[in-house]
């Protein structure tokens, strides 16, 4: 019977392994659901634009990508509370954003 030690090097490797690979995961999940919800968002598919959207930002909750995409989706569906808010968001995000900051102003004016 092999005493733990000598597998120790051997599970230390798969966890090593495993800590790696999940970052990568990650990436290719949010790269996916970004093109899957810009390829729906294009057809005018916004129920299914905004399932993917959210499923980036439950990856990286940060993206700005996705969270511009909501609100110019809440924008061009008329929920203009929810694309206020994301459109603000997106503004901190990317303040060099033209198309953004013009969404959000006619939401102001309405």
């Amino acid at each position: 019977m092999r005493k733990l030690h000598q597998y120790l090097p051997v599970l230390l490797a798969l966890a090593l392994a495993g800590f790696a690979g999940s970052g990568c995961t990650k990436e290719i999940l949010k790269n996916r659901h970004l093109s899957r919800g810009n390829s729906d968002f294009q057809a005018q598919k916004f129920d299914e634009a905004e399932i993917e959207y959210k499923k980036v930002r439950q990856v990286a909750p940060g993206n700005s990508e996705a969270i511009r995409q909501l609100g110019l989706l809440y924008a061009e569906q008329g929920r203009l509370i929810d694309a206020y808010g994301y459109l603000g968001k997106a503004a901190e995000l990317e303040p060099g954003n033209p198309t953004v900051h013009l969404k959000r102003r006619l939401q102001e004016s309405t």
